[in-house]
């Protein structure tokens, strides 16, 4: 069950919103607090399938609110309309609205996961008559989430679970892994609260909706793991093939805590794989793989690692028809540098530059290419440019930053959210051959979903 909170702005925003969006499959939470007269909310736009809330500031909301009067609307509104009503748990012992329409909440707005409090509230919801118990609590590490999972299984009630800190927006995601029977979600430009999922970041799971159970996956990494082209590749491709799948953003802090929640007999039966980004390609490599650059894939089932990165690297080169005697440029000195370095390893014509002159010295020592300095590289002829920087994703000139001349050719790794960087439109515009960040990426996703596809029918 899918509820998204709107915030009650003012009547004409309230009807703009049903017409539009009253053919999604959700249900309709309805943040009366956000106006200054909440008691002027359009009740005829209510139904079974709406939930109304007035918010005191402590709970998380705006402004505050005479309570008789907030009771007397809500049970107007159940009377009226047969809505939900949603009240905080712990003030719920001031008045007598006892009813089946009723959502018991309980908000912890700040601070970690406090285990013991959780358990109070859940036992004292479980003495009381609602529908719903409504948790809104911090999630912050991987542990958390089996933390509430084995908290949820001792209510008597369903569950709606709203997941706040760093991993409140996953936790969200995976709310039936929780054992909760819905979560909440915010329209794009007016969330209900920071950092909450969007129906926009939401749209890539859709084909989740009514799901009870699905197989998880996704992809490691940072805080980037959100903006990733892969959420929708991946999930698109599970839509339309109707798999119960999902490829979720992991954002990772502590491997060791991830792999703990991963591995745990809840979890590890239920995935099927996941893509690696950084910070983690080098890291998530055991002490037995020293040989090994770096791992883009990890099936934790068989506790196997992959790297498709260089599959794709060698595709570029065929497309590009990169030829053994063919000078080569690679800007940058991190994983995807080296990579690319260990596939062209000892060529006559190699050569690196880096902004880290040490690291890029090093890699050069060891894989036998020339180190340029920033001196040489204006006047510098190559037969092919392999950018591994992140310069460009905002609109930077490549050719201009690091004083380079056209190439011939070019493989450029950063995809920024237009359709092109700089250098990639340089390229198209004078039809010179080249592999943009997208072109790379998808060959590399490809790799990898034969391999997530094998997985999911084990």
């Amino acid at each position: 069950m899918i509820i998204l909170s709107i915030p009650y702005i003012n009547n004409r925003y309230i009807e703009e919103l049903d017409n539009s969006m009253r053919s999604y499959r959700y249900l309709y939470e309805y943040r009366l607090d956000f106006h200054a007269s909440p008691w002027n909310f359009p009740i005829e736009h209510l139904d079974d399938n709406s939930i109304i809330t007035i918010r005191e500031p402590q709970e998380g909301g705006i402004g505050e609110h005479d309570f008789t009067r907030k009771i007397n609307f809500y049970k107007k509104a159940i009377e009226q309309t047969n809505c939900l009503v949603d009240l905080e748990l712990l003030t719920s012992g001031k008045h007598a609205l006892s009813t089946d329409n009723l959502i018991l909440s309980y908000h912890e707005i700040s601070g970690n996961l406090d285990t013991e409090k959780i358990s109070e509230i859940i036992n004292l919801s479980n003495q009381k008559k609602s529908r719903y118990l409504k948790l809104a609590i911090p999630c912050n590490n991987y542990g958390d989430l089996n933390i509430i999972a084995d908290l949820i299984k001792n209510s008597h009630k369903p569950i709606l679970w709203a997941g706040l800190g760093k991993l409140g927006k996953l936790s969200r995601l995976l709310f039936s892994m929780l054992g909760a029977t819905g979560t909440y979600i915010g329209r794009a430009g007016h969330e209900i609260v920071p950092d909450q999922l969007t129906d926009k970041e939401f749209f890539n799971f859709r084909h989740l909706v009514g799901k009870i159970q699905f197989k998880i996956g996704g992809l490691i990494g940072g805080d980037q793991v959100w903006s990733s082209l892969g959420l929708r590749f991946y999930n698109e491709y599970f839509r339309k093939k109707q798999m119960a799948a999902a490829y979720l953003p992991f954002p990772v802090e502590d491997l060791t805590d991830f792999q703990i929640w991963l591995h745990s007999d809840r979890i590890l039966p239920e995935v099927y794989g996941f893509s690696v980004t950084m910070p983690w390609k080098k890291k998530i490599l055991p002490e037995t793989m020293s040989d090994a650059i770096s791992a883009n894939l990890y099936l934790p089932g068989l506790e196997e690692l992959h790297d498709t990165d260089s599959r794709a690297f060698r595709k570029a080169f065929d497309y590009l028809g990169i030829k053994v005697d063919d000078k080569i440029l690679i800007i940058g000195s991190g994983v995807m540098a080296e990579t690319a370095m260990a596939l062209l390893n000892s060529r006559k014509y190699g050569y690196i530059h880096a902004r880290n002159k040490s690291k890029a010295q090093e890699l050069a020592r060891q894989y036998r290419f020339t180190f340029l300095s920033s001196e040489q590289l204006p006047n510098f002829f190559i037969d092919l440019l392999i950018n591994c920087t992140p310069v460009g994703m905002n609109g930077e000139n490549l050719l201009q930053v690091f004083q380079l001349q056209k190439p011939p050719k070019a493989i450029d790794l950063p995809y920024s959210p237009q359709e092109h960087t700089i250098l990639t439109q340089i390229c198209h515009t004078e039809n010179l051959p080249c592999v943009d960040g997208r072109l790379f990426w998808k060959w590399q996703a490809e790799a990898q979903l034969k391999i997530f596809k094998k997985q999911l029918r084990r």
